[in-house]
């Protein structure tokens, strides 16, 4: 693998983690890789396996965003002094430093490598892997009205999911017009990503990450030739067990689904998939994750 580094574009974390251990002679493991993410050190990726939905946002700093004061109108014994200050240049926070600028209506799809922005919930699916890897049975929360965000060489993207057209129809009535059902854009469709897992990625490190983050660390370690059994070694039982307990928890909600299904024929798979989502078997995961999966049967059997 080390011959072959400087001609691939990215590293699996199992990779990375193999060869930054051989470049300094000591261990270092998954658990390393979210730690260094988490302190800002290693700029993880996701590399897309199928194409993911997104709008382009545009951030900025809090101490750049302009205000206006507004006084309510109507309102009895209000203050003349009082009032409140609104953001004109700015839409909503997404941590204590940045705020969303601007966002783009149109959906675009990503596929390949793009950089975690850690900034919106994809830190907190860093934080539950972390754990996991630490052998801890802590649960992180991840923030409600979070979303993802992904970075490009100058751009951001919001991740988003769609609705289908029969859930869209659900939620809005649409009218038949001349006998037949209008064309719903992408952009009416989408939805902010909660959640990582509710796309189909696999987490990467770029191979020049990589060798930024060795020489940052270490100078020139590719000097360095530490004994072959100091490299990483893939923990292939606790990637089985983890793979089984994601077996079950399918399982668990594909049962549910057939029960409830069987007691409600008439239901759309969607409020099969909403009911789930606020029982304990959802272990937090969102309805359209759980409706991807229970529509998915083959796909983890």
């Amino acid at each position: 693998m080390n011959q072959l580094f400087k001609f691939e574009e990215w590293l699996t974390l199992e990779d990375a983690a193999n060869h930054i251990s051989i470049k300094f002679g000591r261990p270092v493991t998954l658990a390393h890789l979210y730690q260094f993410s988490l302190s800002g050190d290693l700029k993880l990726s996701a590399n897309f396996v199928n194409p993911a939905k997104a709008k382009k946002v545009t951030l900025i700093k809090k101490e750049d965003i302009k205000y206006k004061k507004i006084v309510p109108k109507g309102i009895k014994d209000f203050p003349q002094t009082g009032g409140f200050k609104v953001p004109t240049n700015a839409q909503h926070p997404i941590s204590r430093e940045l705020w969303v600028e601007s966002i783009e209506a149109q959906v675009v799809s990503l596929s390949g490598v793009w950089d975690l922005s850690m900034i919106g919930t994809e830190k907190f699916s860093i934080k539950q892997l972390h754990q996991q890897e630490i052998s801890s049975d802590i649960e992180v929360k991840v923030p409600e009205a979070m979303s993802v965000y992904v970075k490009g060489a100058k751009e951001t993207y919001e991740l988003q999911l769609l609705l289908t057209m029969e859930q869209y129809r659900e939620q809005h009535n649409t009218p038949l017009v001349n006998g037949m059902r209008s064309k719903i854009l992408d952009c009416a469709l989408a939805y902010p990503a909660s959640r990582l897992d509710e796309l189909d990625y696999v987490l990467v490190v770029k191979t020049k990450e990589v060798t930024r983050f060795i020489q940052r660390l270490g100078g020139t370690p590719q000097e360095v030739k530490p004994p072959a059994q100091t490299a990483y070694k893939k923990n292939t039982d606790k990637l089985e067990q983890r793979k089984v307990n994601t077996q079950a928890r399918y399982q668990r909600w594909q049962d549910e689904a057939d029960k409830i299904q069987e007691d409600n024929p008439s239901k759309p798979e969607t409020w099969v998939a909403d009911k789930i989502a606020k029982m304990l078997i959802a272990e937090g995961r969102s309805s359209a994750r759980i409706r991807k999966m229970i529509n998915n049967k083959e796909r983890w059997a």
